[in-house]
């Protein structure tokens, strides 16, 4: 009977992240087809709503409070600024910059055992208002992605290379997973599903980059590996952040899939690597 149960409740959990996921495609597709600023005003809404279930769920502070209202100040004011007011190329990128300095910091978060593995919590809890540079410090380097000719293209290309790494991670992992892959950050991953995840993302991202790009060489298909395996470090970082939390998901308010810091929590993590992929293989991918 509880077996029974247990795959009701997996299927119907599968359904709901089904038509969740759609709706979301839709939404940022819609945004995309409305043009640059309705897409920027998307990010943007977005990115508030990580800001208010990090400041607000994890940091445990009321929305009322002076820390929230400044944390989220903290975010919007400088991306409407750089974005809405005075967007210039130089200012975005030193944002890039700093993005990859956070990157590293991350990386050496998720790696470390002892020092920084407590540093980040004490961080977020002493200063909360750091939150809205948190995110947006990876947000603005994503969102630059607008400003490149083919950006429509780019930003599915994006999408496709990310999440199809979670999705088929998510696949692989349920019907092939024996060996778990990091017990003490992410119990429920799986070597399985991770090398599932990451070859079906280059392989869709190579077609991707194929048929709407009109190229596709080595050069990129190793560039598009290295962005599929970060996609999977950023996943892992975030689940670290919850397990010191103690916290399952970052909210409930997507069905099937938790919280939005849940859902672009890799994306958070890969953007400057995605945006610096563009720069430096623009060539290759004919940009």
């Amino acid at each position: 009977m509880r077996s029974l149960e247990k795959k009701r409740t997996l299927k119907k959990n599968t359904k709901l992240r089904i038509i969740s996921a759609f709706a979301l495609i839709s939404l940022f597709s819609l945004a995309i087809f409305l043009g640059k600023q309705s897409l920027l005003i998307f990010f943007l809404i977005f990115s508030c709503l990580i800001v208010d279930e990090i400041v607000h769920n994890f940091i445990e502070t009321g929305r009322a409070s002076k820390t929230y209202i400044f944390s989220q100040l903290l975010f919007i004011a400088p991306f409407v600024y750089l974005h809405f007011v005075s967007p210039t190329q130089e200012a975005l990128f030193y944002v890039r910059l700093l993005a990859h300095a956070l990157n590293l910091f991350l990386l050496l978060y998720l790696l470390s055992e002892n020092r920084l593995k407590g540093f980040l919590k004490n961080c977020l809890k002493k200063a909360p208002f750091l939150i809205g540079l948190f995110v947006l410090i990876p947000v603005l380097t994503f969102s630059s992605v607008v400003y490149f000719e083919k950006w429509e293209i780019l930003l599915f290309f994006a999408i496709v290379l990310n999440f199809s790494v979670d999705v088929f991670a998510w696949f692989f992992g349920r019907k092939m997973g024996k060996h778990k892959l990091w017990v003490e950050v992410s119990p429920s991953k799986t070597v399985e599903g991770t090398i599932g995840g990451v070859l079906c993302s280059v392989i869709l991202a190579s077609l991707f980059s194929y048929y709407f790009l009109n190229s596709l060489n080595s050069v990129i298909v190793i560039g598009l590996f290295v962005l599929a395996c970060c996609a999977q470090i950023g996943d892992l970082i975030q689940s670290k952040l919850k397990r010191q939390f103690d916290l399952k998901d970052s909210s409930g308010l997507i069905p099937g899939h938790g919280g939005v810091y849940d859902r672009v929590d890799s994306l958070l993590f890969v953007g400057p690597f995605y945006i610096f992929f563009l720069v430096c293989f623009s060539h290759y991918l004919k940009i």
